[in-house]
């Protein structure tokens, strides 16, 4: 669905706000602040805050999913499809650093079918990575595996900083080093 401009500066308000100072923190006082607009202007582009919070959940998994999926579309070998799913991961983290944020924390807030919807993307994403280690290091134990990787790839949010020292695929890199020492199992030669 196409949006206008000022709903997707509405998005990216809410998702920096949503960040910032947490889903129920926000007002729609502090949303309308943030555009500069009156609080009522609001619902001629929402109904409702929490549509806000599951489109931007929404945008975020589609991101993370897009970036994953086609990792198995060309060959390559474990170990390479491992590293690629780090930069890809850390790729999304550091282009949607609010989304991503409103994406690892915030969801939890959606009720009914938006919470369902976001719950069932999560766990595919989840999925996934549990495929790319089952793969690459095929006796270990893939759930805690991924719950180490994802901890710390999630955590980028907290401090990552675009005119940082290290790009995000410096620190992806970094991250798939510390991994493949840290589980074992790879031998890729360097």
């Amino acid at each position: 669905m196409a949006r206008s401009q000022r709903q997707r500066e509405l998005y990216a308000a809410a998702a920096d706000l949503f960040r910032t100072k947490g889903y129920h923190g926000t007002s729609l006082q502090d949303l309308a602040e943030a555009l500069g607009m009156q609080r009522g202007s609001l619902y001629a582009h929402m109904e409702k805050k929490e549509e806000l919070l599951h489109r931007i959940t929404l945008e975020a998994a589609q991101a993370f999913l897009s970036a994953l999926e086609p990792l198995w579309e060309t060959p390559a070998s474990p170990a390479e499809r491992l590293e690629k799913a780090f930069l890809a991961h850390a790729r999304v983290v550091a282009d949607h650093l609010s989304a991503a944020s409103v994406f690892f924390h915030e969801w939890q807030h959606l009720q009914g079918e938006a919470r369902d919807e976001i719950l069932s993307l999560r766990r595919r994403y989840e999925a996934l990575w549990r495929r790319l280690v089952k793969e690459a290091f095929p006796h270990a134990d893939e759930g805690l595996a991924v719950r180490w990787i994802l901890g710390g790839l999630n955590w980028m949010y907290q401090w990552y900083r675009p005119e940082g020292p290290m790009s995000p695929e410096e620190l992806a890199h970094r991250f798939y080093r510390f991994a493949i020492q840290g589980i074992g199992g790879i031998d890729n030669g360097g």
